[in-house]
C-alpha cells in the first residue's frame, strides 16, 4: 500500500509534493501556496511573492531565521523600514 499525502484538498505521492522553484520535497515541511495553487517552500515563496522596495528595488524578505518581514507602505509603495526612513518627502 502506497502512502498518500493530503494537502490543499488534493492527494499526492509524498515524493511528488515538491516546491515549484527548488523542487525540494515538502513532505512534513511548512509550505505556502500562491493564487494559482502552486506549492512553494517558505523560502522560495518569500523570494517569488515578496514586494519590491520602491527605494532600492530589492525584495522585502524576512530576516534569516524568521518567517515574517516588516515593511512600510506609503502612497501604495512598499519600502524596507531602513529605506523609508532615508527617503525625502515632497509635499505638493
Amino acid at each position: 500500500m502506497d502512502m498518500v499525502l493530503q494537502a490543499r484538498g488534493k492527494s499526492y505521492h509524498p515524493s511528488c509534493f515538491r516546491c515549484v522553484v527548488c523542487r525540494q520535497s515538502l513532505e512534513g515541511q511548512p509550505f505556502s501556496v500562491d493564487a494559482d495553487t502552486r506549492a512553494y517552500c517558505v523560502s522560495d515563496y518569500h523570494k517569488v511573492q515578496a514586494p519590491l522596495c520602491a527605494a532600492c528595488k530589492v525584495p522585502i524578505l524576512p530576516t534569516e531565521g524568521l518567517t515574517e518581514s516588516i515593511r512600510v507602505v506609503s502612497f501604495d509603495r512598499n519600502y524596507h523600514v531602513e529605506c523609508y526612513s532615508g527617503t525625502e518627502v515632497n509635499l505638493i
